[in-house]
């Protein structure tokens, strides 16, 4: 069995902004993230919000920016954005600030301050739960910000969640899958899950255990 202990520190990334905009919510009210790092495109989300991204993101990611002030505005103590990014140039991995991001470039992973900054944070928390890759790990020269905080997260103390096939398959390339605690192919549901929030099939089996129970 799990036991979760504070700090709680959330590290979100792939690409689903609107899952993940949910699950921060849900985390925050019910007490589940004291820190929540943010990467991949949900980061450049929460820094074109903050005002640091001046440049506009691709529609679909641009409409979100709304949601992400308004987190902001109510729960600023509570987000981590990244510093620095990888991108590629003439075929080679180049880290570049933030502020340097142009509208033009893909974001292929976090950069080398951001991975220090976010593994202190991840190996002083009480319980870790990360989900989404951080870049694109599956491209050579990109796979630092995944492979690295993995590997912050099983070399901590606090109790690990790791959840989402992605990072899963990148635990068992790292070889360090039995250091984390509990990890799940599950991803957006797990969150939802960790949250407190009802899930309609585990409401489902739950009424159907009592039924079965009651004959």
């Amino acid at each position: 069995m799990l036991t979760s202990k504070a700090p709680y520190t959330a590290v979100l990334g792939g690409s689903k902004v609107s899952d993940r905009l949910e699950a921060i919510s849900a985390l925050i009210e019910n007490g589940r993230a004291d820190n929540v790092l943010l990467t991949g495109l949900i980061g450049l989300v929460f820094l074109r919000a903050a005002g640091i991204l001046k440049k506009p993101l691709p529609s679909d990611a641009e409409k979100y920016v709304g949601k992400a002030q308004m987190l902001l505005s109510e729960f600023k103590s509570k987000f981590v954005l990244p510093e620095d990014v990888a991108v590629e140039k003439d075929g080679e991995r180049r880290e570049i600030s933030v502020a340097e991001i142009d509208s033009g470039e893909k974001v292929l992973d976090i950069g080398e301050q951001t991975i220090r900054k976010y593994s202190k944070i991840i190996k002083s928390s009480g319980t870790i739960f990360m989900s989404g890759p951080p870049g694109v790990f599956e491209k050579k020269g990109f796979e630092k910000g995944t492979d690295e905080l993995l590997l912050a997260s099983a070399s901590s103390l606090g109790t690990t969640i790791i959840s989402g096939g992605h990072l899963s398959a990148a635990l068992e390339r790292l070889g360090v899958k039995e250091w984390i605690d509990h990890v799940s192919t599950a991803g957006g549901a797990l969150v939802m899950f960790l949250a407190g929030k009802r899930l309609p099939l585990i409401e489902a089996l739950s009424r159907s255990a009592k039924r079965i129970k009651g004959l």
